[in-house]
């Protein structure tokens, strides 16, 4: 491979993976703000189920409990740690270094970085998976309290 050409894939594959990292850190942003809505959102509706079930009939308490639980496991799973790829390794390019020319290295470092990419965009499509599955768990249980709350409200 030609050096220009490997610099540029390095150059570009350093540019990918800090923006994986910030998709990654958006998505645990919004994961988080999630959690905090969960929470106030659980406990006005476990506020009526203890109550006169002001929702309607308890079943819609127990369903609205039920989402909600659904919406703090898919967010608790979404901000799980995980291990992001960031090549190099520090010990591991010195070794390559000691070992073989600076056009090997980079050529090395230009796959590694490569399948950190591939590896990379794997885990944040799980993790949207799981925050995407926590907003619609969210509006589900929105809409689940709202409609017979309005109708509870109007009579």
């Amino acid at each position: 491979m030609k050096e220009s050409c490997v610099d540029y894939i390095i150059q570009t594959d350093r540019s990918l993976l800090d923006e994986q990292l910030k998709r990654a850190d958006t998505l645990d942003t919004k994961a988080t703000v999630f959690l905090g809505l969960a929470g106030v959102m659980f406990g006005v509706v476990a506020t009526g189920w203890t109550q006169r079930h002001p929702w309607g009939h308890p079943w819609t308490t127990l369903i609205a409990l039920a989402l909600m639980l659904a919406v703090i496991v898919c967010v608790v799973l979404a901000l799980m740690p995980r291990t992001y790829q960031n090549p190099p390794d520090a010990k591991g390019l010195y070794e390559n270094c000691t070992k073989n020319d600076l056009q090997d290295v980079k050529a090395q470092l230009a796959k590694d970085m490569t399948d950190a990419i591939s590896g990379n965009d794997r885990v944040l499509a799980a993790k949207v998976r799981l925050v995407t599955a926590a907003y619609v768990l969210m509006l589900a249980t929105v809409i689940s309290i709202s409609v017979p709350a309005m109708a509870f409200l109007t009579e």
